[in-house]
């Protein structure tokens, strides 16, 4: 009998100690569980929170095992941040891994629902919310049905002119102004502008303001307080294209929102086949879904998320607004004498969703991080041996990937300045992730992000589809010495890039980092950055800026950039800083973006040549081109502004060369009879005959007697001659002069060569067609260009297209 007590007791104690193990193993959270249940299977805890504070007292007790927290399927909404500090961390012997239950699909959203619409007639539904009209809550992202919906926008994206651009300042000073003038007819009367932003594109980064007032009869926006003096390539000029958000006259299209702040009402105008009796409609509260914080001392060890989802977050615009300096870093100080470098230790970044710092061997896996107002993931200092791997970046607001700290404001204090090794990003990999939408709201976002880190590996993901940069590596203007060093960007697949803003790269690189590699990358389809203030030679493929020395370059292939494959920007970032093996660099082909038709040739410093033909030199002959331009004379850097949008036969002084060339804003033509400067013959419009931002029709002809020059189907200019025109043999060359000197920095449409001077109406006809050239109709054509066939992928970069792990997604799941 005490025998068997004693058996029954053990018994007891076995399935005591089995059933702890097996707690201590695993726990379960599903939405309807109860943060007060044990957390098995069958009674699971309700909170991803509630599951960290069981494993936390696990810890506390002491880890035998590792620990899975398995979260069953559903949408969990945070309250708050999911944040874990020292307190979570297994120690270097253990690991807890939170994940997703086999075939279930978990999101952990910042978001509350917004119910309660009412159709307001034809178009918007509407709904009240009382906390916003409190002034207790505030929000800039709207998704409906798993798609962002567009903020009332004027002008719309999907307009022929979806920019208005900047004609005067007031005060004019570019520094310090906080009046902006527009043409007549590109505002509108908003019946409250404070709701209201305006967003500058610069080259490589944004302004966002809140505005004052708007007159729509003058043209004038005048931004609400506090101003500040920015840095001087990012603050408000004449030229730059801008749009406006957020105001109720701007709510004219399906998939719009505007939310009125003072009386929390909140307008959707549903898409086709949208009911908003059974929507889902979510609006975000929290600005970051999850934080790990360890210290220098304490980091946080082996925790991991799997096939987790991250979505809806919004990031508050700062009171003074948001004046970027590059990649999503913003400045909040007066920058008063311009490029003060020693004060750029105030400069803060777009937040993202998820941050960690000081975290070791922990990784974030087979999951996504979508609509977010901020970034999407930053590894910050101190985190080492971290992975994230097989994600979904994408419909971000700012940033994608971040890894490594903004210290070039240390260096640029103090060239010799030593950061700890504990504080130092190390051995991260960035791999097999799909990022693309990334600067939604922020456009001079960049993909992927690294800087002052070591041995980062960033491997085979797949970037498209942004604004501005793909993967940027580095963050000082400087060629010292620094911790970042030893980093690797291979194997990636870097495609439609560059969109919006100019002055960037496919793969862009900043300051020294010896021991770095990038390899086997593939960079194709990068854009002009059209709506970029300055930069109107395009976005490069791999771009070496300043201080850019010791990288090793090898098997990577670029076609289809439209500045250089490979760019050096000034100091010692030179060819020779670099080694180089088995590199494919493709820039033989015109280089086209969009066109007054279809496509257009974009000039750059290596365009669109034509070898001799006989009918190319006519003795009487009409050239006639579309061009757009968005600045004159480079940016006032040309001591000789004239650019040539059409050439043949060298230059203005040998003989036989004819051309149609700017200069400021006139148009005008040269022919060369009997060279050198004796035979230059010219004729040129009055000033003021074109304008920035706007497609032109420019022509030049020669009928024996006459050199005459047309703008938009009207004469402007006519030089008598009376002598037979010289022919050469040289090429003809558009969009540069043909001796390969003064390139002309804008776009060219539908260029025609007629072996015959045309008459006026002919010319006229042309410029007034809403359609392209008909070739059939015309007589007499010697050639034409409309450059509305891209040129194929060369042979070699289909050849040697990098592998990429992940594959492109029909969805916004992962």
């Amino acid at each position: 009998m005490p025998n068997s007590r004693v058996t029954a007791i053990l018994l007891v104690a076995i399935i005591a100690l089995t059933e702890q193990t097996l707690a201590a193993r695993e726990i379960w959270v599903a939405p309807d569980g109860d943060d007060q249940q044990t957390g098995t299977r069958d009674k699971p805890l309700a909170t991803p929170g509630g599951a960290q504070q069981q494993v936390r007292r696990w810890i506390v007790a002491g880890l035998n095992d590792d620990v899975t927290v398995w979260l069953r399927g559903g949408i969990y909404r945070l309250q708050s941040t999911w944040r874990f500090t020292s307190e979570d961390s297994p120690g270097k012997q253990h690991s807890i891994t939170y994940a997703a239950a086999p075939g279930e699909t978990v999101v952990l959203s910042g978001a509350r629902l917004i119910q309660g619409w009412q159709p307001t007639g034809e178009g918007p539904w509407r709904c009240k919310l009382a906390d916003v009209a409190a002034g207790e809550w505030d929000f800039r992202q709207l998704v409906v049905n798993g798609r962002r919906a567009v903020r009332a926008r004027h002008p719309n994206l999907d307009e022929p002119h979806p920019f208005v651009h900047i004609v005067a300042l007031d005060p004019p000073s570019e520094m310090t102004s906080s009046r902006l003038l527009f043409s007549p007819g590109d505002l509108a009367t908003w019946s409250r502008p404070t709701d209201a932003e305006v967003v500058m594109l610069g080259s490589w980064e944004v302004i966002r303001k809140r505005l004052a007032s708007v007159d729509a009869a003058t043209g004038t926006v005048e931004l609400a307080p506090p101003h500040i003096v920015n840095h001087i390539s990012i603050s408000p000029k004449v030229g730059l294209a801008c749009y406006f958000e957020n105001a109720r006259e701007m709510l004219d299209r399906p998939g719009e929102w505007f939310l009125d702040r003072s009386s929390g009402g909140l307008l959707y105008w549903p898409l086709p086949g949208e009911d908003m009796r059974s929507g889902v409609v979510e609006a975000p509260v929290l600005s970051r879904l999850l934080e790990l914080k360890g210290t220098s001392e304490r980091p946080i060890e082996n925790v991991h998320f799997g096939r987790l989802r991250f979505e809806n977050t919004d990031w508050p615009l700062p009171t003074m607004g948001y004046y970027g300096v590059q990649a999503c870093f913003h400045n909040t100080i007066d920058m008063k004498n311009g490029e003060d470098d020693s004060r750029q230790e105030y400069w803060n970044y777009v937040e993202p969703a998820v941050r960690w710092q000081y975290a070791h061997r922990c990784s974030l896996t087979d999951g996504a991080i979508q609509h977010t107002g901020g970034g999407a993931i930053s590894l910050g200092a101190g985190c080492r041996d971290d992975l994230v791997e097989r994600n979904l970046v994408a419909d971000i607001g700012a940033n994608g990937i971040m890894v490594g700290e903004p210290w070039n404001w240390r260096y640029e204090q103090d060239r010799n300045c030593q950061i700890s090794s504990g504080d130092v990003a190390k051995n991260n990999r960035i791999a097999n992730n799909h990022v693309r939408n990334c600067g939604v709201c922020y456009p001079g976002a960049v993909g992927i992000w690294d800087a002052f880190t070591e041995a980062t590996t960033i491997a085979h993901n797949e970037v498209h589809s942004l604004p501005y940069t793909g993967i940027s590596v580095g963050f000082i203007w400087r060629d010292w010495p620094t911790v970042c060093c030893n980093n690797r960007i291979e194997f990636n697949h870097v495609y439609d890039v560059m969109n919006w803003l100019g002055d960037g790269a496919g793969i862009y690189m900043l300051g020294r980092q010896p021991g770095a590699v990038i390899r086997s990358n593939l960079v194709h389809g990068v854009g002009y950055g059209t709506q970029s203030y300055r930069e109107v030679t395009g976005g490069r493929g791999i771009y070496f800026d300043q201080g850019s020395t010791g990288f090793r370059v090898e098997n990577n292939v670029v076609y289809d950039v439209p500045g250089k494959p490979m760019y050096f920007n000034t100091g010692r970032s030179t060819v020779e800083n670099h080694q180089w093996t088995d590199n494919t660099f493709i820039d033989s082909h015109p280089k086209t973006g969009a066109g007054r038709w279809g496509r257009a040739l974009w000039g750059s410093d290596d365009d669109f040549i034509v070898a001799h033909r006989d009918d190319l030199e006519p003795a009487a002959l009409t050239a006639e081109t579309w061009f757009f331009q968005k600045l004159r004379g480079w940016h006032g850097k040309k001591k000789d502004p004239r650019d040539w949008l059409v050439a043949k036969n060298g230059n203005e002084h040998d003989d036989g060369h004819y051309g149609l060339v700017i200069d400021g804003d006139r148009v005008g033509a040269y022919l060369n009879i009997g060279g050198g400067r004796s035979g230059v013959y010219e004729a040129w419009s009055p000033p003021g005959a074109w304008q920035l931002y706007h497609w032109h029709h420019a022509a030049m002809s020669y009928d024996g007697s006459t050199l005459r020059v047309y703008l938009d189907g009207k004469p402007v200019a006519e030089t008598a001659i009376g002598k037979p025109r010289s022919r050469g043999t040289g090429v003809l060359a558009l969009a540069r002069r043909a001796d390969g000197a003064r390139s002309f920095d804008g776009a060219l449409d539908e260029f025609c060569i007629f072996a015959r001077s045309l008459s006026l109406s002919e010319i006229a006809r042309h410029a007034q067609a809403p359609h392209p050239l008909d070739e059939a109709a015309e007589t007499d054509l010697a050639g034409h260009w409309n450059f509305d066939t891209l040129p194929e992928p060369p042979p070699v970069a289909k050849a040697l297209k990098p592998h990429v792990g992940v594959q492109p997604h029909s969805s916004e799941t992962p």
